[in-house]
């Protein structure tokens, strides 16, 4: 890309560029969130009944009064996903819209510099004009077309 143009390669680099300190800067904050979710979800297994098939082998009276301390950890182990999960949520929706804005940027910067370069040729007598070029289907020389571009009523 960078022989084809280096403005757009530019506009590419400097994108990924802020995904990327965006990444680093993300990451810690992910891992610490899902070690602090794993340790509310040790937490509320300590807590939870031991069940069989058919039946809990935990005395009625510990559970009963672990109860509220159970749903109070399984409060916090739920609380503490959904935060891991908005965070990594709300990072992948703005690395996907910065993915989206640099290939819009490529390609409305590529069809500028396309039509600037077709710009330039025209003036630099390159790319013939088309009104021109029409001119001199129907005359001989160009020289010789007394004719203006603009259209004229014939009487």
């Amino acid at each position: 890309m960078f022989w084809y143009s280096w403005q757009l390669t530019l506009i590419t680099l400097a994108i990924l560029a802020v995904i990327v300190t965006m990444s680093i800067l993300i990451v810690p904050l992910i891992r610490a969130r899902l070690n602090h979710r794993f340790s509310w979800a040790h937490a509320t297994r300590r807590f939870s009944p031991n069940t069989s098939p058919g039946w809990i082998q935990s005395s009625p009276c510990r559970w009963s009064r672990n109860e509220g301390a159970y749903g109070d950890y399984l409060s916090s182990y739920l609380v503490a996903g959904f935060n891991t999960r908005q965070l990594s949520n709300t990072y992948s929706v703005v690395a996907n819209a910065l993915e989206q804005l640099m290939t819009l940027l490529i390609l409305c910067g590529g069809a500028w510099i396309v039509m600037q370069n077709a710009a330039h040729h025209r003036h630099a007598g390159r790319v013939p004009d088309v009104r021109r070029a029409a001119c001199r289907s129907r005359c001989c020389a160009w020289s010789a077309c007394g004719r203006s571009f603009s259209r004229r009523r014939s009487r």
